[in-house]
């Protein structure tokens, strides 16, 4: 006779019994079937660590841009130093879904959700260093070209003629707010307990954010400063909000990183989800959403097609996302004791 024998913290047990009867489930089938998901695999996942779709985006990526600067190390100085970087930042994530698993509370929960928050910033700079890894500056007169179409004029020089001290203020405020909206909207998320919809949003951001950052070694472009800056003007420099966007300018801004814009890309991230949070929440950011769009076009730091194409981007990566996290998911309700360790 079959017998499954299995020692648990519950104590030694034995079941004995044939396990199917004639296409149907036995009673000591099912009491098995029971047993292994209700004892046996939620022991065994407490030993398991699972990384999610945000950290595979994030080890996709890493790997995916070390191997890059690898194959064409001839065009980038000091290449073993970012070979060296990404190396250290697969660690951390390795070690940080290690450390992590099955805490649902506490600091290290919270940087285990949205860790890729602080590694944006080493993204996009990273990317200012290599951006010519491929090819020289090439795309931007048709950039320039397409804006002239669709304006019958270089959008940022029409711009120019709304200029004023208060409209300035207002567009650089809402240029600013990218930098508050961010982790304004991972608090919100992780304040209103909804755990899937937090890790929907942070896969999704941060796979907008990896695509805009890789886009740009294909599609490098300058941003009008620095093709039109003989032609521009540019707001005069007054105001709290405006000082402080040229201050974040001076020090942050990169060179080539112009088309799509990912400023654009990641705040239409959040309007989604902050329309998934709550009606109200998500009306309360589209103004200030819509707003950041036209200041990056107002203050003259992208062509208008880069805002256009940020949302496009959006209009892309969005369901994508969505049918990405089904599929992740459907594999994992497979198996569903583990369902339950989080989704996405």
């Amino acid at each position: 006779m079959p017998q499954f024998h299995h020692t648990s913290k519950f104590g030694e047990i034995k079941i004995y019994g044939n396990l199917t009867v004639s296409g149907k489930e036995s009673t000591q089938q099912k009491s098995l079937s029971s047993f292994l998901l209700n004892d046996v695999l939620p022991e065994s996942r407490a030993s398991l660590q699972t990384p999610r779709l945000l950290d595979l985006t994030v080890i996709v990526y890493l790997l995916l841009l070390a191997a890059l600067i690898v194959v064409f190390q001839s065009r980038v100085p000091h290449w073993y130093f970012y070979v060296a970087a990404h190396g250290v930042i697969l660690l951390f994530v390795l070690a940080l879904v290690r450390f992590t698993e099955g805490r649902e509370s506490g600091v290290w929960y919270i940087v285990r959700e949205v860790y890729p928050m602080v590694l944006f910033t080493f993204m996009f700079k990273e990317i200012s260093l290599i951006i010519n890894i491929f090819f020289p500056f090439w795309l931007e007169p048709h950039l320039i070209r397409w804006d002239q179409l669709l304006f019958g004029e270089h959008a940022v020089i029409l711009t120019e003629q709304f200029f004023n001290p208060i409209l300035t203020e207002v567009m650089a405020f809402a240029y600013w707010s990218y930098y508050a909206l961010l982790p304004l909207a991972a608090i919100a998320l992780l304040i209103s307990r909804k755990k899937t919809l937090l890790r929907s949003f942070m896969f999704n951001l941060t796979l907008t954010m990896c695509t805009c950052y890789l886009s740009y070694l294909l599609l490098s472009a300058r941003g009008p400063q620095d093709t039109l800056g003989h032609l521009l003007h540019g707001p005069e420099p007054t105001g709290l909000f405006y000082g402080m966007v040229l201050r974040i300018q001076a020090a942050a801004s990169i060179s080539g990183a112009a088309f799509p814009s990912s400023h654009v890309a990641a705040v239409w991230v959040i309007l989604i989800f902050m329309f998934r949070l709550h009606r109200v929440i998500g009306a309360l950011v589209a103004p200030i959403i819509i707003l950041l769009t036209i200041s990056t076009v107002y203050l003259q730091y992208h062509y208008a097609v880069d805002a256009i194409a940020g949302i496009v981007l959006v209009a892309f990566t969005y369901p994508l996302a969505s049918r990405i996290e089904r599929r992740f998911n459907e594999r994992r309700n497979l198996f569903p004791a583990y369902a339950s360790n989080g989704q996405t």
